[in-house]
């Protein structure tokens, strides 16, 4: 019983490795394709001159001394003629389709066409030169070239070279009347398919080993993107309102001041505050006064300007930024924001509720002798100010 569990076990997992590398070869076929194309137009392109080269030397050679070696020649010229008309439309097509971005079935099977008509070659070669030059030269050479330059799947590359084995089994009968050396010729033969089959089956493999790899950067280098955007949406944006926090708008501002300076123009920081925010975390739970704040961040996303900026400056306060703003402009900004603040509906546990804020107004502009540090105690000042006014109200520090 546990020899036939065994047994099981061992073909149970050799049947998972042979669909895993069956997936796996079926994954990378598209690249497989569009490699065979670049790799065909070019190969197919120096078969044509070559195949030109060979019939007009076979043409215009050495003088016919017999009958047999004039057949010899005809059929080589006949077989490169056969291989230059395959060459140049393999060319054509491969020009054609080599930069498309998608296959279909037609596509998929010039490869297969090409190694197809390069092993006939070589079978038909050999043949014909046997009554001349008894050995297996040509075939043995296209087994190589197919093999090294043709990307085939493993499961077919077997199956063709046992074709191409088959047929010249068979065309080496017709031609060659010498059993010894017909009998060497398939021997040698099988040499040569092994050797092609083997050498397609390690490339292939190898070729698709670096495609998966290929994969397993590009997406390690996605992922790498995608945590650094993370960790520069954490470093430099709220992540409840997905406004700027703290520290961008500080940074913004170090920016933003030495401007105001060489080009003497105004701006304006608002520092804003909702009013009796502790009430809504007390009545309503945190999670809801967080919603408030959301809620609230995307009301001043909508009523400031383009060019504004607005960060969360800490708890429920937010800071403003509006560049080539005058100080009188940025009261009727902080005006504004205050109504419509006022005027908005803001929903929690499926209840409306309204809220009120405090807005404190600072210039930034070369004759206040502002510095950073300063415009923040000026506009936290203000806010003050406006909060003892009895918030929902404007307050201004003007210098």
């Amino acid at each position: 019983m546990k020899t036939i569990h065994r047994i099981g076990n061992a073909a149970s997992k050799l049947k998972q490795a042979c669909c895993n590398v069956l997936e796996r070869n079926r994954s990378v076929s598209d690249e497989m394709v569009f490699i065979n194309l670049q790799r065909l137009f070019y190969t197919c392109s120096v078969t044509v001159l070559v195949n030109i080269v060979y019939i007009w030397m076979f043409y215009k050679g050495l003088e016919v001394n017999s009958e047999t070696e004039r057949l010899w020649r005809m059929g080589v010229i006949l077989c490169h003629g056969l291989s230059f008309c395959l060459a140049l439309l393999l060319a054509l097509l491969c020009s054609y389709f080599k930069n498309r971005a998608q296959t279909n079935l037609f596509v998929r099977i010039i490869p297969y066409v090409a190694a197809s008509g390069f092993l006939s070659f070589g079978v038909f070669v050999t043949a014909f030169a046997q009554s001349v030059i008894p050995n297996i030269t040509p075939f043995l050479v296209t087994c190589m070239i197919v093999g090294s330059l043709i990307f085939i799947r493993p499961s077919f590359a077997i199956v063709f070279y046992a074709v191409a084995f088959g047929a010249f089994y068979y065309a080496l009968g017709i031609t060659q009347t010498n059993p010894v050396i017909l009998f060497s010729n398939r021997i040698n033969g099988i040499t040569a398919v092994a050797l092609g089959c083997a050498l397609s089956i390690i490339l292939w493999n190898a070729k698709a080993a670096d495609i998966l790899q290929g994969r397993f950067i590009v997406k390690q280098q996605e992922e790498l993107e995608e945590k650094n955007k993370e960790f520069v949406f954490l470093a430099f944006y709220d992540p409840m309102t997905s406004l700027y926090n703290r520290r961008k708008l500080e940074e913004l501002l170090k920016h933003e001041m030495p401007m105001i300076y060489e080009y003497d123009y105004e701006a304006c920081l608002i520092l804003m505050d909702i009013d009796h925010f502790k009430r809504i975390n007390d009545n309503y739970g945190h999670p809801e006064g967080d919603a408030v704040i959301r809620q609230l961040a995307a009301t001043l996303l909508e009523t400031t300007r383009k060019d504004d900026l607005v960060a969360r400056w800490g708890g429920e306060e937010f800071l403003v930024l509006l560049p080539n703003t005058s100080l009188e402009a940025g009261i009727r900004m902080a005006e504004r924001l205050r109504e419509v603040v006022q005027d908005s509906v803001f929903t929690i546990q499926e209840q409306t509720i309204h809220i009120t804020a405090s807005f404190g107004v600072v210039p930034l502009r070369r004759d206040c002798n502002n510095t950073l540090e300063l415009a923040y105690r000026n506009v936290d000042k203000a806010l003050y100010m406006a909060k003892d006014k009895g918030r929902n109200c404007v307050a201004v520090v003007s210098r």
